[in-house]
């Protein structure tokens, strides 16, 4: 199970899905309200994968409902539109605030990936090579310039997101086993200490005997030893 969150109002976050899961386009917009979900599953590496797609709307209105989708999610894609400076220049709020609503295990390494869309416009604000330089310099993130109008690039750029996200949810299920196996480790020494424990409380007297009281008996045998050889070689002078 895959889940990915998607960025910034307009960009035609929803038509990307659309276009990727039904392999259709519609010129009419509508804003997303709070999210939208979606589901898709895909045959990759000889494994049944099941995408979980939560579209979450980019108006800041909806921000604070951002935590209830966050949470869990394998991988986080962001959009842009590339006519229009304004949606590029929220990436680096999105990213923040994304990694401080999800509080993934490790923020460094988690898997952001960028879609400059709408790249069949004529019109473009932002040079590919400028989306290129913020990527690199932001953990060089993979990068894609899609249109959802006319299916440029959408199914490779949704391959790479499936790759990715089973990389992290393998890396995120191979900690928790490691996790798991130390925790086991710990109950087993915990018990084995409380046996130890019980024994020693249970026991106590008998190990303080035999350690104090042995000895002692051996050296008072063998003093009465002594005295009876003592004793016979006096009666005998």
């Amino acid at each position: 199970m895959l889940h990915s969150n998607t960025k910034s109002p307009s960009v035609g976050k929803t038509s990307l899905i659309t276009q990727y899961i039904d392999k259709k386009f519609s010129n009419q917009y509508k804003a997303t309200i709070g999210a939208d979900f979606f589901t898709k599953q895909e045959v990759f590496d000889d494994r049944l994968v099941t995408m979980q797609i939560w579209d979450t709307a980019g108006q800041e209105r909806f921000q604070s409902l951002g935590v209830a989708f966050y949470r869990g999610a394998d991988c986080c894609v962001l959009v842009y539109d590339v006519s229009m400076t304004s949606t590029f220049k929220t990436l680096d709020s999105w990213r923040n605030e994304f990694l401080v609503q999800s509080s993934p295990r490790n923020p460094e390494k988690f898997p952001f990936i960028v879609i400059g869309n709408k790249c069949d416009l004529d019109n473009r604000a932002i040079s590919e090579n400028r989306a290129r330089q913020w990527c690199q310099a932001n953990g060089n993130l993979p990068y894609f310039e899609c249109s959802a109008k006319e299916n440029t690039n959408v199914e490779l750029a949704f391959e790479h997101i499936i790759r990715v996200a089973i990389d992290e949810e393998s890396a995120v299920s191979f900690f928790h086993k490691i996790s798991d196996y130390f925790c086991l480790i710990r109950r087993h020494l915990a018990v084995r200490l409380l046996l130890v424990v019980f024994f020693l409380i249970t026991h106590l007297r008998y190990i303080i005997r035999e350690a104090f009281c042995s000895p002692v008996r051996l050296l008072l045998i063998g003093k009465c030893f002594l005295d009876v050889w003592t004793s016979d070689i006096s009666s005998q002078n």
